[in-house]
């Protein structure tokens, strides 16, 4: 499986090559993973926003991310931001779209709907957030996994500060929560930790049977 190198290859990448562009069909091969990721009920629940104002990166690094250089050195910066508003609405417009997508009577999925009601409804507003952050993550291993593949770095940035980056980007008026910042591009031959041993633990430590 060609998979395996690229993984033992990847990691989180802490000096990028600012010189070095992400080339444009290369990215739609990404965005494109990602939107194919599995999700719980294929709710989706999450957005993918790029940030490209040089001034607005600055201020994220600068103001929410430590002054962590990957925020402005890497080709690209995303932000990926669950949905705070998780609702019926949601799960309609999902059912609409299963509808119209597998050309069937939208009344034939009204049982699927229910189920999805009852379930995701269950939920207080809080946890529904935490549900589709959950739901973000799936999708961030499948882009960090099509990235290793494609030889495309990508750094999952969790060294920030959700509330300024919220108010920098305007999320909250999108209902939109940030959650994982998403630096993308490519290694520099100047960061140190492209040389290191990648370190996780043994197999038997984390596989085992019940």
């Amino acid at each position: 499986m060609s998979l395996i190198p690229a993984l033992q290859s990847r990691y989180a990448v802490k000096k990028y090559d600012s010189a070095a562009e992400l080339p444009a069909a290369q990215l739609e091969i990404l965005l494109e993973a990602l939107r194919l990721a599995p999700t719980s009920f294929n709710l989706q629940p999450f957005r993918l926003l790029q940030v490209v104002s040089p001034d607005t990166r600055q201020r994220i690094r600068s103001e929410a991310a430590f002054n962590q250089p990957q925020v402005t050195e890497a080709s690209l910066l995303f932000v990926l931001a669950a949905e705070t508003n998780v609702d019926e609405n949601t799960i309609a417009r999902s059912i609409d779209l299963a509808a119209s997508t597998r050309n069937v009577p939208r009344a034939s999925l009204e049982a699927r709907e229910n189920q999805i009601k009852g379930f995701i409804m269950s939920f207080a507003p809080e946890q529904r957030l935490v549900w589709a952050q959950r739901q973000a993550y799936i999708a961030l291993g499948v882009l960090v996994s099509t990235a290793a593949e494609a030889k495309v770095d990508v750094s999952p940035m969790e060294g920030f500060v959700p509330d300024k980056v919220d108010a920098i980007l305007g999320l909250s008026e999108r209902r939109l929560r940030s959650t994982v910042l998403v630096a993308m591009g490519f290694r520099s031959d100047q960061d140190e930790f492209a040389h290191l041993a990648k370190v996780r633990k043994p197999l038997n430590d984390i596989y085992g049977t019940v």
